[in-house]
């Protein structure tokens, strides 16, 4: 019996709609099986910064449907961190800086980087990256981070009070008679002798910067090379606190201050990094531009560098690489510039107009002069405690309570005490 038109057009579509249906079966079984790995990221940062951290994340799970980032915020990271690696359930990846981050290097909490390095170098762009800044995150010989920020310190000024008591910019090269000068002059006293406003502000909340910056700048330091023994008992280094002191006490024309204090007008200037450049941004009325800081022997700052680690308990550590491969590389950069603060740590982030055109200062380039001409902060297992020590003792001097000498000499007898406890297990 002859087969109808019909029939052969069923016969014929049939095996197209077996394999249509094999073909969709197949995608809908492979979707069923694909797993998404989650990873957990912890970082400890301001409500302003986030807002990037987060582009970054959601543009990084774009690229990589496969991997889920869950980014949580914690005030209290380093401690955080210490009870979950006590827990034995420490994150995946975090974010830290080079005075805390030693610490957990020092215990071997984090995988080396150098393998992954090795294998991906080619889409790393290493030379993007300062050489101190790139080596910021080395502790004997384990590369445990890679850079994300970098930050050098900068003389901040309030170009309005400049312009009003009629004292020019501060020039690249001026020094630190340049800035008893200019802090003479801008600090405004009325009729009955009280002081209204200061000329400079030295933060009291992070000591370290400034006093750092003068003690290096007249050719002393804080610490031996190996980290082991204090020097900041040398003439060079004493003369530099005792600049400080001068400055606060014998010239009367800073205080040790707060950031509260220049976005208040209630000094001039002060010294402290682009970290800050957000919030005095955000202050209606300050008009401010950067300069570097002043010399004196040396022209030099401390360079501050933040990063990315992988913790060796993750459980999904090449998920993990490829997110710290992510959050350093020059498109995730280039969303960090737009926040404007914090140098992107690649230089030709740095260096672009996305991070000059984030608001003001004028002066963005005095930022990455200051981080190449910068030498890294003191940054070993313990320096946060060891600089605390320090810098409680050196306190009264700055106060007028103790003689500078006196002072310097039990602050070193303190730090050393708190440096050996953590140098016997280097």
């Amino acid at each position: 019996m002859p087969v109808s038109m019909v029939e052969r057009r069923r016969s014929f579509r049939t095996p197209l709609v077996m394999l249509a249906l094999c073909m969709v079966l197949g995608v809908l079984c492979q979707a069923a099986t694909t797993k998404v790995v989650e990873i957990h990221w912890m970082v400890s940062r301001t409500a302003t910064e986030l807002v990037f951290w987060q582009e970054m994340v959601d543009r990084f799970q774009e690229l990589n449907p496969d991997i889920k980032v869950n980014l949580e915020n914690n005030t209290s990271l380093t401690a955080k961190l210490r009870t979950m690696l006590a827990a034995g359930t420490p994150p995946d990846v975090v974010r830290g800086e080079t005075n805390w981050l030693p610490e957990f290097a020092q215990m071997g909490s984090f995988i080396d980087l150098a393998p992954y390095i090795a294998r991906d170098r080619a889409q790393l762009h290493l030379e993007d990256f300062p050489v101190p800044v790139y080596d910021a995150f080395v502790w004997r010989s384990v590369r445990y981070g890679l850079p994300v920020v970098m930050s050098g310190l900068v003389y901040n000024y309030n170009t309005r009070m400049f312009a009003e008591a009629g004292v020019g910019a501060p020039k690249p090269d001026w020094t630190w008679d340049d800035l008893v000068t200019t802090s003479r002059r801008l600090t405004r006293i009325t009729a009955d002798n009280a002081i209204e406003r200061y000329g400079l502000g030295i933060i009291a909340s992070s000591m370290h910067h400034a006093p750092l910056a003068f003690v290096r700048q007249n050719g002393g330091d804080y610490f031996s090379t190996d980290n082991k023994r204090v020097v900041f008992d040398s003439v060079e280094a004493i003369e530099g606190f005792d600049f400080i002191r001068r400055l606060l006490l014998e010239y009367n024309i800073a205080k040790l201050a707060g950031t509260a204090d220049f976005v208040g007008f209630k000094t001039a200037a002060d010294v402290n990094g682009p970290w800050r450049r957000g919030d005095y941004n955000n202050t209606s009325g300050l008009e401010w531009d950067i300069a570097p800081l002043p010399r004196r022997k040396v022209a030099t700052t401390p360079l501050y560098v933040g990063g990315m680690a992988v913790f060796k308990g993750s459980k999904h550590p090449e998920e993990a690489w490829q997110f710290v491969k992510y959050i350093t590389s020059r498109e995730a950069q280039m969303i960090w510039a737009r926040n404007g603060q914090s140098c992107p740590a690649r230089i030709p982030v740095a260096m672009n107009e996305v991070f000059r055109q984030a608001g003001p200062p004028r002066n963005v380039q005095f930022y990455l002069d200051s981080i190449l001409s910068g030498r890294p902060e003191p940054s070993f297992p313990g320096s946060s405690v060891v600089l605390s020590a320090m810098y409680k003792a050196l306190l009264p001097a700055w106060q007028g309570k103790l003689p500078m000498t006196a002072a310097v000499e039990k602050a070193k007898l303190d730090a050393q005490v708190a440096l050996d406890q953590y140098a016997v297990n280097w």
